[in-house]
């Protein structure tokens, strides 16, 4: 018999996962809250979706925000 998980913790995966707010991404980017918001709606930025974990919290996992960053060097250094 397979054991079910019975809380987050027992998937490493989303245990592992560091979340990071818009006021974090914007510290990082040195922009504004409000443009990591116009990044996240806007499709062509490619800007990583957020996650809406409750109803009033949303965050971005850190390794979406650090491929994007990857994504953009390599296309900036082109």
């Amino acid at each position: 018999m397979t054991k079910q998980p019975n809380n987050l913790t027992d998937k490493p995966q989303i245990a592992a996962t560091i979340w990071v707010n818009a006021d974090e991404i914007a510290s990082r980017f040195g922009v504004s809250r409000n443009t990591i918001w116009r990044w996240a709606r806007t499709p062509e930025n490619e800007f990583p979706d957020p996650v809406r974990l409750t109803p009033r919290v949303t965050r971005w996992r850190l390794a979406d925000i650090e491929r994007f960053e990857e994504i953009r060097s390599v296309a900036l250094a082109a």
